[in-house]
C-alpha cells in the first residue's frame, strides 16, 4: 500500500478507534509511513495532513479522556507549520487551550519537542522546563531538546558528546541520539553519514555493548534515504568482514531498513 494511501485511511477512520493501545500503534505507524516510506516530494504534504488530522482530532474528542491525549501528542509531533507551532506555545503558557486536556508535565515535554526541533525553544527557554522538572526524567528530556534544535554547532556538540567522548550516561546517550536524528533535520545532519561508517568499529571495541548497540543503531544514516547510503552502508559491509559479527549484524538490519523504506519510497511514488 502507497505510504499515503495508509494516511488517508488513518485519518479517515483512526477517530473512531476506540482501544486506546491501539491508537496508539497506530499513530507510531502513521508518523512512520510520513518519515521513512512516503516519496520524500510528498513528505511536507503528508505532514501537513498529518497535523490537520491531529488537531481536527484533538478538538473532538472526549475532554479529559485518554484518547484527547494521545490525539495531541500526535498533533505535536507533526506540527510544523507557523500556525500550529503558535498554537503549541500557546498550550504551554496558557493563551490557548483544549476544553479537558490536562498541560501536564509529560505533555509539556511533548509540546515543546516540536518547537525545540524548530528552533523556536531555545537552551534557556528548555532550561527553565527543567527546572519545572528537576528529576532524572526531566534531565533526559532537556538533553534531548537540547540536540534536537537546528544548527550545526548543536548538531557537531551532540556527535562529539556521544561518539567522541564516553561520560555520558547510557540514558543520556539515547536521549541526544533521539534528538541529533530529526526527520526534519535531514539536510543539517547529512554530513554525519560518512564520519558513522568511519567511527562505528572504534566505537564497538571501545563502548560497552548497550551504548555500541545505540549508537550503532541510532546514528545509522537512515534518514538519509537514497541510493548513495545504500551503498556507502555495502561498501562497508565488504571492506569489513571481519568485524564484530554482532556489530556486522546491526549494520545489516539497519541497512534492509533503509532497503525497504527505498522500496516503499518507490511504491508511494508510483501511486502520484
Amino acid at each position: 500500500m502507497p505510504a499515503r494511501d495508509f494516511v488517508a485511511v488513518v485519518l479517515a477512520f483512526a477517530g473512531r478507534e476506540t482501544e486506546i493501545g491501539v491508537l496508539q500503534m497506530v499513530h507510531a505507524w502513521t508518523r512512520s509511513a510520513v518519515t521513512l516510506y512516503a516519496a520524500p516530494e510528498w513528505r511536507e504534504e503528508g505532514g501537513r495532513l498529518l497535523a490537520e488530522g491531529g488537531l481536527r482530532e484533538l478538538r473532538a474528542a472526549e475532554p479529559g479522556s485518554e484518547h484527547q491525549l494521545t490525539w495531541a501528542r500526535f498533533f505535536a509531533a507533526a506540527a510544523s507549520s507557523e500556525a500550529d507551532l503558535r498554537f503549541l506555545e500557546g498550550l504551554l503558557d496558557g493563551t490557548a487551550r483544549i476544553d479537558g486536556l490536562d498541560v501536564d508535565q509529560e505533555l509539556r515535554w511533548a509540546l515543546l519537542s516540536p518547537l525545540a526541533a524548530h528552533g523556536r525553544a531555545d537552551e534557556a527557554w528548555i532550561g527553565e522546563e527543567l527546572a519545572r522538572d528537576d528529576t532524572a526524567t526531566g534531565k533526559r528530556h532537556q538533553v534531548r531538546l537540547l540536540a534536537s534544535r537546528p544548527s550545526a554547532a548543536v548538531k557537531a556538540q551532540a556527535w562529539a558528546q556521544v561518539v567522541e567522548s564516553d561520560t555520558l550516561s547510557n540514558a543520556l546517550v539515547e536521549a541526544t541520539i533521539s534528538g541529533f536524528t530529526q526527520p526534519s533535520q535531514r539536510e543539517l545532519i547529512a554530513p554525519y553519514a560518512e564520519k558513522y561508517f568511519a567511527a562505528i568499529e572504534r566505537l564497538w571495541a571501545e563502548r560497552s555493548i548497550q551504548i555500541g548497540m545505540d549508537v550503532v543503531r541510532g546514528l545509522f544514516p537512515g534518514l538519509q534515504d537514497d541510493p548513495a547510503t545504500l551503498a556507502a552502508t555495502d561498501a562497508w559491509l565488504a571492506s569489513h568482514e571481519s568485524a564484530a559479527p554482532a556489530l556486522r549484524r546491526l549494520v545489516l538490519e539497519s541497512r534492509d531498513d533503509l532497503a525497504r523504506a527505498l522500496r516503499a519510497q518507490e511504491c508511494d511514488r508510483a501511486a502520484e
